[in-house]
């Protein structure tokens, strides 16, 4: 189980996995930028945890579940600096 890599999230949650950032340059960007954490760069190692995406973000028809192609991490707890900023870009 790998550590989570969003900055307020302790993984606490039994029910949680862990999942690879993507090796896709472009939609790696995206979880990327997703994150809010200025000059952060994933790696191959990087993970978020599976509480970070809604559950319709995940194909569970198969015996192994796996993320959505396309899907962009959207669920998170953003220090209240962030948020201020996330409402007040959203507002332009």
């Amino acid at each position: 189980f790998g550590k989570c890599h969003h900055l307020n999230c302790n993984c606490s949650c039994l029910f949680s996995y862990s999942l690879r950032f993507p090796k896709a340059g472009d939609q790696r960007r995206k979880w990327e930028v997703a994150l809010k954490r200025q000059g952060f760069a994933a790696n191959d190692d990087t993970m978020l945890c599976s509480k970070h995406f809604k559950p319709e973000h995940f194909d569970r028809t198969g015996q192994t579940v796996r993320i959505r192609l396309g899907v962009v991490p959207s669920i998170f707890a953003f220090p209240a600096h962030l948020l201020k900023l996330c409402l007040s870009l959203s507002l332009l």
